[in-house]
């Protein structure tokens, strides 16, 4: 199975062409990717420009909270660097 991303923003699906002559059609999801579950299908996709999504997702890291705005920093800044306020996250 490969997620996809299309070479464009405009693009809200997309037709494979089958051995046999018909088509199968894929949409673009939320998250602006195609979940292509037939690997021939996935390499005419890439031929036409589509590239593989990246694997990686990072999601929420916990950082260090500032106790003035609550702006969550993923630096110790002792001095918060949206209101200015002192934070002491030494303990």
């Amino acid at each position: 199975m490969a997620k996809l991303v299309a070479p464009d923003k405009g693009v809200s699906g997309v037709d494979v062409d089958l051995a046999n002559g018909k088509k199968r059609s894929y949409d673009i999801a939320k998250d602006g990717t195609i979940t292509v579950d037939n690997p021939r299908d996935a390499a005419q996709l890439k031929r036409e420009g589509f590239f593989e999504a990246a694997g990686a997702s990072f999601g929420h890291v916990e950082g260090y909270p500032c106790v003035g705005c609550g702006f969550d920093s993923v630096f110790k800044a002792y001095d918060c660097p949206k209101c200015g306020v002192k934070n002491d996250h030494r303990g």
